[in-house]
């Protein structure tokens, strides 16, 4: 709901607009040019995805319900992990800058302008688990350019993926896609 607050402000005064989790830190000293390119070149950019949607998929990472990391030649971008910088650990997903169809939610970044000129926000059921997922699936479908982009950022968060929070999430997710 937050998100689209701000998808909605910005209708009158186009802006680059970065959703971000709190518990992120920007390590990058030029994090605001870099934003600024990527937007240039994708539509909406993140910081680590995949190339690849299959069915029933429950995160960009993984491939099936017993969270089988996908292989490194679908996923892309690099991020840190860890209470600050420098971070304890680095997760390398594969080379950044490449054009996928699903993006982790710990960041994303697009222009105002192309989000409201494709009617795409934010879908309210997803309180947080999924709401990355459903972001992208949507933007897919409206042929919007997605893609992942090198900056340094750490995450506090390695995800919950086995909460009852996540599990809902998911049938959520499955009950309006489908697979």
């Amino acid at each position: 709901a937050v998100y689209n607050t701000a998808i909605k402000e910005a209708e009158k005064n186009p802006a680059v607009l970065v959703f971000i989790h709190d518990d992120v830190y920007l390590c990058d000293f030029y994090w605001p040019d870099h934003i600024y390119n990527s937007v240039q070149h994708f539509d909406v950019v993140g910081i680590a995805g995949n190339k690849r949607r299959v069915p029933a998929q429950p995160s960009w990472r993984f491939i099936d319900d017993k969270l089988t990391r996908d292989g490194r030649e679908n996923l892309s971008g690099v991020v840190g992990h860890g209470q600050g910088f420098p971070c304890s650990n680095l997760s390398v997903y594969g080379p950044p800058g490449q054009e996928v169809k699903l993006l982790d939610g710990l960041m994303l970044a697009c222009r105002s302008d192309v989000l409201h000129e494709n009617g795409l926000m934010f879908d309210e059921r997803f309180s947080f688990h999924f709401y990355d997922m459903d972001f992208c699936r949507q933007a897919e479908q409206k042929g919007i350019k997605m893609g992942t982009w090198p900056m340094s950022v750490v995450h506090e968060s390695t995800g919950n993926l086995d909460s009852e929070a996540w599990k809902q999430g998911y049938q959520t997710y499955l009950d309006k896609w489908g697979n």
